[in-house]
């Protein structure tokens, strides 16, 4: 019923994944309330092709490596799985194993999610990697951006550690008397649409930002001249701060 790659030195920072699927199924059956509660959510969409592709995979060792545009891309990743049926294990930052006193930090380990501490060599981290990914059918989600930058159309610079981990993964594999071992990449794209009429708050948000900077503020209809303003304000906001440094 549950599932744990763990083998790591006590006492050290790095959180394992301990997988139990119990509590992923009930994660499951509130993921849709949660998403709408705290991500804003209404619907995740994934195309059916998309879909049937990654169940023919379900036999197959995956880097899932999906863009990053904000903090709740991981709830998206949820629920592709549970419509495709399968399991994944997740890297996450190992500052979020923290929030709440520690306690969703325990939450998510049996989901699935096991700790980074970004921009080291995390070996704790990277071992945990190559054992999932070594086992039968292993899978992890991986963001190869590394961190959120809210753009939903375009990508940071991919850390080339990610790929790096499939490959010592499949040194692992033939190590193991497994000659013909592979992992794949499969890279996902993340997507967001507004599921209503965004104008209104776009225009009180543009008058806010106004107000705090002392700038005119006059209501305008079309894209263009909200694109005008939001661009002056950025400049009275790189304005501002280049005359702090100084």
């Amino acid at each position: 019923m549950s599932s744990s790659h763990q083998g790591h030195t006590a006492g050290t920072d790095f959180r394992p994944a301990r997988l139990h699927m119990p509590t992923l199924r009930l994660w499951y059956a509130c993921l849709p309330f949660f998403m709408r509660r705290f991500c804003d959510v209404s619907e995740v969409e994934v195309p059916a092709a998309d879909l049937a592709r990654l169940k023919a995979a379900a036999d197959e060792r995956l880097v899932i490596t999906p863009n990053h545009p904000t903090n709740t891309d991981p709830a998206l990743l949820f629920a592709l799985a549970k419509a495709a049926d399968v399991s994944f294990h997740y890297v996450a930052c190992r500052e979020t194993f923290d929030m709440a006193g520690g306690l969703w930090g325990k939450v998510i380990q049996r989901l699935g999610a096991y700790s980074v501490v970004r921009g080291t060599s995390d070996r704790e981290s990277f071992r945990a990697t190559r054992s999932i990914l070594s086992s039968p059918a292993g899978k992890v989600v991986i963001f190869p951006e590394g961190e959120v930058h809210s753009q939903n159309d375009t990508l940071l610079p991919f850390h080339s550690g990610v790929v790096q981990l499939a490959f010592w993964a499949m040194e692992d594999l033939r190590k193991a008397g497994e000659a013909d071992g592979s992992v794949g990449l499969l890279p996902v794209a993340v997507r967001y649409r507004f599921a209503q009429d965004m104008r209104h708050p776009i225009e009180r948000s543009l008058q806010r930002l106004e107000r705090t900077l002392n700038l005119p503020s006059v209501s305008t209809k079309s894209a263009s001249d909200r694109y005008l303003r939001l661009r002056t304000v950025g400049i009275a906001i790189l304005e501002t701060l280049e005359q702090s440094t100084v």
